[in-house]
């Protein structure tokens, strides 16, 4: 039992839950069974136990009924304790939903023929739902539901009028479109990472459909941030496109959207600010440490107590970037605390390895990277990338060569790595030609070699190839 789903999910429940569970497993509305609940008690009073023993099944069954054991009654009594559990999940959630609870019964009282019950019950719903300061698609969706059913309820009044058929399209209409213009964003930013292409044949027409209809983004509603921000994601990634999409991310947005949807619309900013900058673009990496402290001040990046790691590495990578030094130092000391525990360790480390690479101080830099123990694949290559450089800029080129073909290896071995993958090749390639170079290259070399990084995509060590390049 100790590795069954009925066990995991039990464990997975807070203290208070755990005992909320119980009292609905004692109520004869829910259960009838005493078997159910004297197999819910046993686990309660079991689950702490370091002695795995006492939750085998057949120990289990020994406690609970007489005679010898029997895996298909056994099996069955776990199964309908756990359906149980599931029902006391969705019955938590209704509570915790005050909205979609109050539509329900108003289908409850629709499908009764009482339409006093039903008006009244309609306006709570209407009020439970404009009271609410959130402004995302969810509440044009429960308009659209609302609308619905005063539609339905119409219907049997004499000398029936479809009065509000415009509110329940126009409601409709801004839930589907804020939708599929977030589905067409999220399929954007999984393109420019997987090698991957989605059909957007349904977007395209939707796009015309709104440029045609610009009333629909003039409205407060996500429909205008999924829409611009869209339209940035596709070449050549516009900028007053991204422009628009800001605005509305930094205006209402901050306090009509839930935090987790703000967490990945920031995510999507920031990265078109990451691929605007690695593509020549510097006045980008400004935006980008715009959006990070932004996110870190309005507590966005940070949900459930967790910043991504991913997130971690590029703030501190923005912040040297922009030679905000202190700014770094900081957030270095401050925020790893809000890694994951199995990850802590080596982003903290490899933080203060860049940190001291950007100080120019090599030796604490390396020393940092020494205490990197590699289990990611993408911690694993920067950290090999930050040695590769510091081997070049010393003049290392035993230790350099080395390097380069461990790369070359480490990637021809690991899959599923994407455009990193390409990155990665591109950058090595370059290192290879730039030590090919002679000691005093001629100016028609060096152009060529400059117009080659400059052209090369994906590479976003183009700056400091350059940089090497110019001291040749």
């Amino acid at each position: 039992m100790y590795k069954s789903k009925l066990f995991a999910l039990y464990r997975s429940l807070e203290k208070a839950q755990q005992q909320r569970l119980s009292r609905f497993l004692s109520s004869p509305y829910h259960n009838q069974r005493e078997d159910v609940l004297a197999l819910y008690d046993y686990i309660q009073n079991h689950a702490a136990q370091t002695d795995r023993q006492s939750l085998r099944k057949e120990t289990v069954y020994a406690t609970l009924f007489e005679g010898p054991y029997k895996v298909a009654k056994m099996d069955h009594l776990m199964s309908m304790l756990l359906q149980l559990i599931e029902r006391f999940l969705l019955v938590e959630r209704i509570e915790q939903e005050p909205l979609e609870s109050q539509i329900k019964l108003n289908r409850s009282y629709l499908e009764l023929g009482l339409d006093k019950h039903f008006k009244q019950s309609w306006r709570k719903a209407e009020a439970l739902r404009e009271e609410s300061l959130l402004r995302d698609s969810n509440y044009y969706r429960y308009g659209y539901y609302l609308e619905y059913q005063r539609y339905e309820q119409s219907t049997t009044e004499p000398r029936h009028q479809a009065k509000n058929l415009f509110k329940l399209s126009q409601s409709f209409d801004i839930y589907f479109l804020a939708e599929r213009f977030k589905q067409a964003c999220l399929m954007l930013a999984h393109e420019a990472v997987y090698k991957v292409e989605y059909n957007r044949s349904l977007v395209e027409l939707l796009e015309q459909y709104v440029q045609q209809n610009p009333q629909l983004l003039a409205q407060d509603s996500p429909l205008s941030l999924y829409f611009y921000c869209y339209q940035s994601l596709l070449p050549p990634y516009p900028e007053a496109s991204f422009q628009a999409f800001k605005m509305a991310l930094l205006g209402p947005a901050q306090n009509t959207l839930p935090k987790a949807e703000l967490q990945d619309l920031y995510l999507l900013a920031i990265n078109y600010c990451i691929r605007r900058s690695n593509s020549g673009q510097k006045h980008y990496l400004k935006e980008l440490l715009y959006f990070y402290k932004s996110g870190l001040q309005e507590g966005i990046l940070i949900q459930n107590g967790r910043l991504p790691t991913s997130s971690f590495k590029n703030m501190v990578k923005a912040a040297l970037k922009s030679k905000e030094f202190s700014w770094a130092k900081e957030f270095i000391e401050q925020y790893p605390q809000y890694l994951d525990p199995k990850h802590r360790a080596a982003y903290l480390h490899y933080a203060q390895g860049e940190y001291y690479y950007y100080l120019g101080q090599y030796e604490a830099a390396m020393l940092a990277l020494q205490e990197i123990e590699f289990g990611d694949i993408f911690m694993n290559l920067s950290s090999r990338l930050l040695l590769l450089k510091m081997y070049y800029e010393l003049g290392e080129l035993e230790a350099l060569e080395a390097q380069i073909n461990s790369m070359k290896i480490y990637l021809q071995r690991k899959d599923q790595l994407g455009y990193h993958r390409e990155n990665y090749k591109n950058i090595l390639y370059f290192c290879r030609r730039l030590l090919q170079l002679p000691p005093y290259p001629k100016i028609a070399e060096k152009n060529k070699l400059k117009t080659d990084i400059l052209n090369r995509q994906p590479l976003t060590e183009k700056d400091w190839l350059l940089q090497q390049l110019a001291k040749k």
